[in-house]
C-alpha cells in the first residue's frame, strides 16, 4: 500500500472534489496521509523525505512548472518513412497485351 498525499490549490477545490481523491486513493490501494493546501513546497518536501510516495493532484497545473521533485514522460512516435522514400523507383505496369 503505497502511502499518499493530496495536493489542492484551496480550500474550495478540496470541499468540491475531496470525495474524487478520496475514493481515487481506495482504488488504488493508497493511504492517505497528509492533505496539502495550496503549498507545492509542503508537497514536494513530503516525497523527498519518504512520507508518502505519491502525491495525487486534480490537475498537473496545480502544482506549476517549477515543481521538482517531478516525472517527465518522453515518446517519441514511431520513425514512418513515407513511401519510396528509400530511393526504390515505383514499378510501371505494362498495359495488357492481347495477342
Amino acid at each position: 500500500m503505497a502511502k499518499a498525499a493530496i495536493f489542492v490549490p484551496s480550500a474550495a477545490y478540496l470541499a468540491q472534489h475531496g470525495a474524487q481523491f478520496v475514493e481515487w486513493a481506495a482504488e488504488r490501494g493508497h493511504e492517505v496521509v497528509s492533505v496539502i493546501v495550496a503549498d507545492p513546497a509542503a508537497a514536494a518536501e513530503i516525497l523527498l523525505t519518504r512520507d508518502a510516495g505519491v502525491v495525487l493532484v486534480g490537475d498537473a497545473d496545480h502544482l506549476g512548472p517549477d515543481f521538482e521533485p517531478r516525472i517527465e514522460v518522453v515518446r517519441r512516435a514511431p520513425q514512418v518513412r513515407p513511401r519510396n522514400e528509400a530511393g526504390v523507383q515505383q514499378r510501371r505496369r505494362r498495359p495488357t497485351q492481347l495477342r
